[in-house]
């Protein structure tokens, strides 16, 4: 962690040191939230593997009713909501599945906001981009240009 000497001139000090994150100290941090994600799937639970297998085997009934059912175990995991909305998008329920997106996401927003480091923000922000990306090609599959415009906006407009 680096500190940040304000500009107040050449021969002044500035009034506080603030504490800033490095750019390199960003990137690693990014980077180990990124294998985080990559591993997510093996730190879960057998039921998780098994909603996950019937995704993969291109079963999404018995996908959406897996993860369904993990999801009235854990209501507030963001991974569970994002991954029953592949599932039911797979089964050809959209609204649905745009549904449950929009719950993954807002629930990564709200994880974001009490992440206890870096590494844990830059985790859930990265969970949901993916549920904003998934969020993207249902509204334009659907023809919903503003929606998707909307979202795609949302996250660079501060």
């Amino acid at each position: 962690m680096g500190f940040y000497l304000g500009f107040r001139g050449l021969h002044q000090l500035p009034e506080e040191l603030s504490p800033v994150i490095t750019p390199c100290e960003f990137v690693a941090a990014l980077s180990k939230a990124i294998r985080a994600i990559v591993d997510d799937g093996q730190c879960r639970s057998w039921a998780y593997e098994e909603a996950i297998r019937a995704v993969l085997q291109r079963r999404p009934g018995v996908a959406v009713r897996a993860f369904s059912r993990l999801l009235s175990a854990a209501p507030f995991d963001h991974v569970v909501y994002r991954m029953l909305a592949l599932a039911q998008l797979y089964a050809g329920n959209p609204e649905g599945a745009m549904q449950n997106l929009k719950i993954s996401l807002a629930l990564s927003r709200h994880g974001a906001t009490i992440a206890p480091s870096l590494g844990c923000a830059l985790r859930v922000h990265l969970h949901g981009s993916l549920a904003r990306l998934a969020l993207l090609l249902i509204h334009g599959r659907l023809g919903q240009r503003d929606a998707a415009r909307g979202l795609a906006l949302e996250g660079l407009i501060p």
